[in-house]
């Protein structure tokens, strides 16, 4: 009972602290339209083929690497060297600054077989490496490269008067959708750059925490269905910690900065009940499961097989950030295995100890044949 309400107490200062140190930060008003001139039809069209169009082209990180060196401090225990790199966005918007995807890989030390990579994507208003350097912490000393990048808007990407995030969540629904777009593209752009450089025979999983979770999930939905064609070897597992399964019910059944997002939308509930089919394009359930349980199973869709769940998902039992029964729903149609925890979305998403243990997992040998 005192850890739920501890872990309630938490979500929701935390939300009121961003809601009115970010969102609101110096009163701006919401962005109105698509942020990277796409087409609004084409967004809210809910075709996910129109709205998120044709897989980007791979970027390759060692061939973008951009000094300055990384600072020792932010090497972890088993990694070589840490390095950053950076590329265009296929999505141009009016901040140069948002334009270039920013990204930093940690090499490991020793690999013994196949080199192997993780791609992994912080949460909104991410500030720092915190939660990036728990997963190499994990990984590296396992022989697993980890590779991670910037959410538009976000991090490094932030144009200058506004705060990481602001951008993501301030605006209409033209604008949110062409946010998503530029997100899931650049996150597809980064794996086939690592998946397709030679460098990872081993292969490629993707990880996300909160909103990045969402962005993993339907790049693997993407990847699994309406890019298949084009990237036919998609990633070897995915993983969602506390994930955003579900932006329309998010968007109803959420706390403080839940309800500022929606009210920068000016969408009511019943003009929210109406956007189903645009619901639907950026729900990563509406898509078949991604990847096979067996690797010997040549259909993503199957589930049967033998070995560890390739799909793995963590929820906070006292989330107030993101709604359960969005991720038990996507449990259920990808048969993906679902871990619960004890704590809230701040405690799941912001805990280097919780982040350690979700990674360990992805150590397991089996999970890469």
């Amino acid at each position: 009972m005192l850890r739920r309400l501890a872990s309630h107490l938490s979500d929701e200062f935390a939300g009121l602290g961003l809601l009115y140190g970010v969102m609101r930060y110096r009163h701006r008003p919401p962005q109105l339209g698509s942020a990277s001139g796409a087409d609004a039809a084409a967004l809210l069209s809910g075709d996910p083929a129109t709205v998120f169009g044709a897989a980007p082209a791979g970027a390759n990180p060692a061939l973008s690497a951009v000094p300055p060196p990384v600072v020792e401090a932010d090497r972890v225990p088993g990694c070589d060297r840490a390095f950053d790199f950076a590329f265009p966005s296929t999505e141009v918007t009016e901040f140069a600054l948002n334009n270039e995807v920013r990204g930093r890989l940690w090499r490991a030390e020793r690999v013994e077989g196949p080199r192997r990579v993780v791609l992994a994507i912080d949460g909104v208003m991410q500030a720092s490496f915190g939660n990036m350097r728990a997963f190499a912490r994990t990984c590296c000393p396992a022989g697993i490269d980890v590779a991670t990048i910037d959410l538009p808007f976000n991090h490094r990407r932030t144009p200058e008067g506004f705060r990481p995030g602001q951008l993501i969540l301030g605006g209409d629904l033209p604008h949110l959708l062409s946010v998503l777009r530029q997100a899931v593209r650049d996150a597809a752009t980064a794996y086939r750059g690592l998946a397709e450089s030679g460098e990872y025979p081993g292969g490629v999983g993707l990880a996300g925490i909160s909103f990045g979770g969402w962005t993993v999930l339907q790049t693997a939905a993407l990847l699994g269905s309406v890019w298949r064609d084009e990237v036919p070897n998609g990633p070897r597992w995915v993983c969602g910690v506390c994930p955003a399964a579900d932006l329309l019910l998010a968007l109803t059944d959420g706390g403080a900065i839940v309800r500022a997002a929606r009210r920068n939308l000016r969408l009511g509930s019943a003009a929210l009940a109406e956007l189903a089919p645009v619901a639907a394009s950026i729900r990563p359930a509406a898509f078949p499961r991604p990847v096979p349980r067996d690797p010997a199973d040549g259909d993503p869709s199957d589930p049967a097989g033998g070995g560890p769940n390739r799909v793995m998902l963590h929820a906070g039992l006292y989330d107030r950030f993101v709604p359960n029964a969005a991720i038990e729903r996507l449990a259920a149609a990808w048969d993906a295995e679902l871990s619960w925890h004890r704590t809230g979305h701040m405690g799941l998403a912001a805990a280097p100890p919780y982040l350690r243990a979700v990674a360990e997992p992805w150590t397991n040998e089996a999970l890469w044949r």
